[in-house]
Formats: C-alpha cells, sequence, structure tokens
C-alpha cells in the first residue's frame, strides 16, 4: 500500500475563542448606571406606592439590560425606561384597580 504525503491538520486547541455578540464596555457601565439612577429619581418622584415604586425599580433594570444590548446604550436607555416605567405604572394602577373591586366584592359577599 502506498501512501501519500500526509497532510497535517492544524491543531485547533489554541483557536481564540469568537467576539462576543455585544462590544465589551467595561469603562462604560458606571455611566449607564448613574443615568439609571437619575432617570429613576425623577420617576420614583411619580410613584405613590410602594408596589410602584418596585415595579418602576424593576422596569429600569430591564431597559438598563436591553439597553447595554444595543451600540449606544447611554441613547437608548432615557426612552427605553420612559416606555417601560409607563407600562409598569399602568400596571400598577391596574392592580389597584382590582384590589379595590375585589374588597367590594368580598365585603357584599360576607
Amino acid at each position: 500500500m502506498i501512501r501519500g504525503p500526509s497532510r497535517s491538520v492544524p491543531d485547533s486547541r489554541f483557536d481564540w475563542p469568537p467576539p462576543p455578540p455585544v462590544p465589551f464596555r467595561a469603562t462604560e457601565e458606571p455611566d449607564v448606571e448613574q443615568l439609571k439612577r437619575q432617570l429613576l429619581t425623577q420617576w420614583f418622584n411619580c410613584a405613590k406606592t410602594i408596589e410602584e415604586l418596585a415595579m418602576i425599580r424593576r422596569a429600569a433594570n430591564e431597559a438598563a439590560a436591553v439597553a447595554w444590548l444595543s451600540p449606544y446604550p447611554l441613547l437608548v436607555l432615557p426612552v427605553l425606561l420612559e416606555e417601560k416605567a409607563q407600562k409598569a405604572m399602568a400596571q400598577a394602577e391596574r392592580q389597584r384597580q382590582i384590589r379595590q373591586r375585589s374588597r367590594y366584592w368580598m365585603a357584599q359577599a360576607a
């Protein structure tokens, strides 16, 4: 049996991992967090209950996480936070109305 020249297969154990899907922004994190805190302060002044505060904080964390994935997180965060905070406030109001109606119906049933 005659063999041809052996072809060496490059060793792939030392290949670099693929680049991350999002650009590395370690220096921007404090800026995003600082902006999030400033925007939260404005929204906290609008909140009437503890539940609204919690929902707004959750909305801010979600907005910051999504904004972080964009190429310009500092530009995206204010608009995204406003949208999510408005939805959170509407949801809190809806829950308040449901609780109020539930108390009314429970009082009628008793």
